[in-house]
């Protein structure tokens, strides 16, 4: 049974943020660590995600959830169960306090532990000053308990009072179709779909045939739903539309609004030499307005390239790719092991893997190089060795600017580059200077994209709120 603090009244307090030094492993607790020594990093790594709105945008309506089909990785559960609106699916503990608010509060969930355990057990999940978390056995206990209003154990007053209905954006397997693979991901496959309304989509799969033990299994899970958890919240025209999670059953996967455009790299490759400045300006211009509203938001992209963007409709710009996000209320945060494209980092990341709204800049002056060199790689011919040495010891800071590179949007890039990262610009002043260069009408309704942002946004819905830890010890390398 797991402990966790009830929520406060006031959701925008009481929250623990990632602080500065926290370095964290991707596996969660490592072999002979000390269990609290665990519990006290995921305490301190629960992070309390924004219902982050540019725009309001339609809530997608779903089919009512049909689970005929699912398989539920456990056969303690029938079928009428699987169709109770309280069952939730697999979920991270740091979910559960924004989901359970009030006393008797109760859900169904197979909780996911960046720990394995020897095989994810349904729990009721039920708030009573605290939220507790009990093993489930036997389905009809939960009518049984329901209706009783008895104790859920001898020891306890634990009293299943409101279940709690999951929201609309969980769904089942068979609100898609797949169409065609669009190509592979962190976590698996890319396909092309078609919603039971008709809508073309993008799935994200998670695939763990790849997984050689069950820890690795079980933290892939985790990490797949932490990157659901905080591309969720972000609703902004330049972000690529988050539409909802199939989480009830496995194999899990998210689904994504359908860019047409495909990744922004490969338009600018295979339009080499006939793209025009103009829209190559408007791609800069566009994809610092999505940084600009996630630094506003204190979330830090951390892989930041002209392969992780896409493009929509009209060629318009649509950040995505959130797998190494992290949001983050401290000047900067330090945590070793993760797997990074050198090309694209800064000194202080390459020399003490500090990552900060300044890294972020850094990696953006490096995507704006990409951009006006038709997606040629950065610091053409030089091989990985040699970058992370210049970068490391001083003697090569920049990439070479391409030779049509307009000159204040060249000054811009540069200055992306600073070597002090103080002196490096805000995602607010490249997406200000970058609209001037643009001549875009400040005052625009259409082109003012932070304008709409409001101070003060929403509650976040649940999965907002999870936890965002990297497990997975490994070096940094190229390819990402």
């Amino acid at each position: 049974m797991y402990f966790a603090s009830k929520p406060p009244d006031d959701p925008s307090i009481g929250y623990k943020e990632v602080k500065s030094g926290s370095g964290r492993s991707r596996k969660g607790r490592k072999h002979g660590q000390d269990e609290s020594e665990f519990e006290k990093r995921e305490q301190r790594s629960a992070l309390r995600g924004q219902q982050l709105v540019d725009k309001e945008l339609p809530n997608p309506t779903f089919e009512p959830v049909n689970l005929e089909n699912c398989t539920m990785g456990d056969n303690i559960f029938d079928k009428s169960l699987k169709n109770e609106p309280y069952y939730h699916g697999f979920m991270l503990p740091s979910t559960l306090e924004w989901t359970l608010k009030r006393d008797g509060d109760f859900i169904v969930a197979h909780i996911i532990q960046h720990v394995a355990t020897e095989r994810e057990r349904p729990c009721i999940c039920v708030q009573a000053g605290t939220v507790q978390k009990i093993q489930l056995r036997y389905s009809k206990l939960v009518a049984h308990y329901l209706t009783s209003r008895e104790a859920l154990t001898k020891e306890s007053n634990y009293v299943l009072k409101n279940p709690v209905a999951r929201p609309h954006w969980i769904l089942c397997k068979d609100f898609v179709k797949l169409v065609g693979r669009l190509g592979a991901g962190a976590y698996g496959k890319v396909y092309k779909a078609e919603t039971t309304e008709g809508r073309i989509v993008a799935v994200k799969s998670i695939n763990l045939e790849t997984c050689k033990d069950r820890a690795r299994e079980q933290s892939q899970k985790a990490e797949f739903l932490q990157e659901a958890a905080l591309h969720l919240p972000l609703k902004h025209r330049h972000i690529i539309e988050f539409i909802g999670l199939a989480s009830l059953a496995e194999p899990l996967f998210f689904v994504i609004d359908f860019a047409p455009g495909g990744t922004l790299i490969r338009y600018l490759r295979k339009n080499a030499g006939r793209n025009e400045k103009q829209q190559l300006v408007r791609f800069v211009t566009e994809a610092a307005a999505a940084y600009r509203f996630l630094e506003k938001h204190k979330y830090l992209h951390r892989d930041i390239a002209a392969r992780n963007c896409l493009l929509g409709k009209d060629n318009t710009v649509k950040v995505s790719d959130f797998g190494l996000a992290v949001v983050c209320h401290e000047e900067k945060i330090v945590e070793p092991g993760l797997k990074l494209g050198i090309r694209w980092l800064a000194p202080e990341t390459l020399k003490a893997m500090e990552f900060s709204k300044k890294t972020d800049v850094w990696a953006f002056g490096v995507m704006m190089f990409e951009i006006f060199s038709d997606g040629s790689e950065p610091y053409t011919g030089k091989k990985v060795a040699e970058v992370r040495q210049g970068l490391t010891d001083g003697s090569m800071l920049r990439c070479q600017v391409p030779p049509n590179t307009p000159p204040d949007v060249k000054e811009l890039m540069q200055s992306c580059w600073t070597e002090d990262p103080a002196q490096r610009p805000t995602f607010r002043v490249l997406h200000k200077k970058m609209k001037a260069i643009l001549g875009e009408d400040p005052k625009s309704t259409t082109n003012s994209v932070i304008g709409q942002i409001p101070d003060e946004t929403p509650p976040p819905p649940p999965l907002s709120d999870a936890a965002k830890e990297r497990d997975t010890p490994c070096n940094t390398a190229e390819g990402r």
